[in-house]
């Protein structure tokens, strides 16, 4: 029976017991044995048992220690049988058959002690400089969760925040939040809106307004000469009629700015509606991930009413304000809504595709600056509007594809079905096939009467350093390499459409004429008083 229970632990397997050095030992038990001899082996060996179990439960060296002064015999690897196969044997037999005496005298078998429980250590206890908690901490590595302790056992599930009836658990005490001031609620309310994202979309609309033409028959002209090259592949007697509808682009300064102004607040009030809706359908998510567990709602900050009542005062305020410049800007900034809270919202946890749902949503406010310039987004009368759109369409996925990758461990954890977490090389190839697609785009600037031709070759310089970029993105799928691509998708945006309003056609010629007429004015007005 010992040589079975010995038979789990390797290093028990190394020892062999005998008894108390007085009784009488044999492989097998004698018919004259005494009943006396037979008690003692009985207790001999369920005591050996205990104490083996004891020592095969810790994996201790002081617990085989004890073991073995207990048996008081180490020998060569073979175990004596105990009871039903015979007694130990005596001494002087032993001694024939090789065993060596480990202790003289034996010792009663030790209990396992159960120790006292130590203090409760809470993982944010493990960063106070007190040596009396790391003198009982014993160098056991500290816990990384705040809500599981160090030397305690796993705790118990917390109880429910909402009870089954709906009613909040009278049983939950929560922290007392301190009396928040006025610039405390100004910066949640910037992060319940995205301010950052909310400038960049700010800025692409104004961007969209400026690159309006001056000249309103320049992107006719564009077309007519685009119609006329066609008309060359028609069969004879074909024609093709572009309608030309008058362009409404502001040529006094003044009226101009009167029109800017209320699309900047009117974009970003639908900016900030659109990403307060996002926030509260993506509460629960975002308190997974680390890169937004700080948002107010997470934080619980304010309530979902808070932040629905935010987002409800700002859309309503902000398609106010675009319908008064004319109902096409109202309805781009109400599709902008619905696009990305809640369709596009909602199919980051359903699609992949949901990164070019996202990316036409960015390419929205160019069309909607557009439109406030010229009232008409029509492909055939305004092929610019829809080229801005292209930029900021293509630019989307170099630019995200980049965050997601450096994000996609949290993307995963969450639940939301990123390209950068189910096929990351086809991730990397999608942003490098954008990236090199905005070069041929800058060509059809000047093409369609937006630009002059130097444009596309000042260009080269953004364009050239993002599709770098994204060219070593692919080869090497590196955090490093990510963060490159997203600093330069922020740089060539910059520079694409600085570039593109610098080179604005019309824009240095309205100057030139401008400096023509008063230098001849000056000529006039110098002869006149050189006569007289």
């Amino acid at each position: 029976m010992l040589r079975r229970i010995t038979n789990g632990c390797s290093a028990c397997r190394q020892l062999s017991f005998a008894g108390p050095s007085s009784a009488s030992f044999s492989r097998r038990a004698s018919p004259t044995q005494s009943d006396s001899t037979t008690a003692d082996q009985r207790r001999w060996a369920s005591s050996t048992r205990a104490t083996l179990a004891a020592a095969r439960s810790q994996r201790h060296p002081d617990g085989l220690k004890s073991l073995q002064d207990h048996a008081g015999w180490k020998g060569k690897g073979r175990v004596l049988g105990t009871a039903g196969h015979g007694t130990p044997p005596t001494i002087e037999l032993a001694k024939r058959q090789g065993y060596r005496l480990a202790s003289t005298q034996s010792t009663p078998p030790t209990p396992p002690t159960s120790s006292a429980p130590k203090p409760v250590i809470y993982a944010h206890e493990d960063l106070l400089t007190n040596t009396a908690r790391q003198d009982e901490a014993e160098n056991v590595p500290p816990s990384t969760s705040p809500l599981v302790t160090v030397f305690s056992p796993v705790p118990e599930p917390l109880p429910p925040t909402v009870l089954s009836n709906g009613l909040p658990n009278p049983l939950i005490r929560w922290r007392p939040r301190p009396n928040p001031t006025l610039a405390d609620d100004l910066t949640q309310y910037q992060k319940l809106a995205k301010a950052r994202l909310t400038v960049l979309v700010t800025l692409t609309a104004m961007a969209g307004y400026a690159m309006c033409p001056l000249d309103p028959t320049s992107a006719t002209a564009a077309m007519d000469a685009f119609a006329q090259s066609l008309q060359l592949t028609l069969p004879p007697g074909a024609a093709i009629d572009i309608p030309h509808l008058p362009s409404t682009a502001p040529s006094d300064t003044a009226f101009s700015n009167l029109v800017l102004a209320p699309v900047t607040v009117g974009v970003a009030l639908c900016s900030a509606s659109a990403a307060s809706f996002n926030q509260l359908v993506e509460a629960p998510y975002d308190a997974q991930m680390a890169r937004t567990r700080g948002r107010p709602l997470p934080r619980r900050y304010m309530t979902p009413l808070n932040a629905a009542t935010f987002g409800g005062i700002t859309g309503v305020v902000g398609l106010g304000t675009l319908y008064a410049i004319n109902p096409l800007c109202a309805t781009i900034g109400l599709a902008t809504i619905l696009l990305y809270c809640p369709i596009y919202t909602i199919t980051k946890r359903h699609s992949i595709y949901n990164t070019w749902l996202g990316a036409v949503v960015g390419g929205l406010p160019p069309l909607l600056g557009w439109a406030a310039c010229t009232d008409s987004i029509d492909p055939l009368t305004q092929p610019g509007a829809w080229a801005m759109f292209a930029v900021l369409f293509f630019w989307q996925f170099p630019h995200f594809n980049a965050l997601s990758h450096t994000v996609r461990a949290s993307y995963a954890s969450s639940g939301y079905r990123m390209l950068s977490v189910l096929d990351p090389p086809h991730n990397a190839l999608v942003a490098l096939r954008y990236s090199a697609a905005m070069i041929p785009l800058a060509f059809a600037f000047p093409a369609l009467g937006m630009t002059n031709a130097i444009f596309p070759w000042l260009a080269m310089i953004p364009n050239g350093a993002m599709t770098w970029a994204a060219w070593r993105f692919w080869r090497k799928r590196s955090e490093r390499n990510a963060k490159v691509l997203f600093w330069a998708s922020l740089g060539h945006l910059s520079l694409f459409l600085v570039f593109a309003m610098a080179c604005k056609k019309g824009l240095w010629e309205k100057w030139t004429a401008k400096d023509e007429e008063e230098v001849v004015s000056e000529e006039v007005s110098a002869g006149v008083l050189g006569r007289s």
